[in-house]
């Protein structure tokens, strides 16, 4: 077995993002799990893309889930077009599919947009860890 990194490095918490978007994605594409998985697997993606940004800037991985709390903190700026109101939907839609409540149901097309944000969300912590490791 290979070792892995530290497990506080931004690689890994890149990494895991990655594989949270890959649960996400594969879960969307059998369309046999509830729209509400695929957000939560979504969210989480965002979320530890987030992280990983953060600790690549040298700050903690903060331990809250709050997307837009996390990506407030962050001193690049990350995904201006997905407004904070999005990011807040999508908190809540991961609290909505894993606790019982007097919400919403996720949709199909929430999973589908959850989907593309944490796309968006990977792609730019990459993008950003990948640019301060030429510099």
């Amino acid at each position: 077995m290979t070792a892995r990194p530290d497990s506080g490095t931004a690689e890994v918490w890149l990494d895991q993002a990655r594989r949270d978007l890959g649960k996400a994605s594969a879960m969307n594409e059998f369309g046999v799990f509830e729209p509400g998985d695929v957000c939560a697997w979504a969210q989480q993606s965002a979320e530890k893309s987030l992280k990983a940004i953060l600790v690549h800037g040298g700050s903690e991985a903060l331990r809250i889930h709050d997307l837009r709390e996390l990506r407030s903190r962050c001193t690049a700026s990350i995904a201006p077009n997905v407004t904070d109101e999005y990011l807040d939907l999508l908190s809540a839609l991961r609290v909505s599919s894993r606790y019982p409540g007097d919400w919403p149901e996720p949709t199909h097309a929430d999973a589908e947009e959850a989907l593309e944000v944490a796309l968006v969300f990977v792609s730019a912590a990459a993008r950003i860890i990948a640019e301060k490791e030429v510099t």
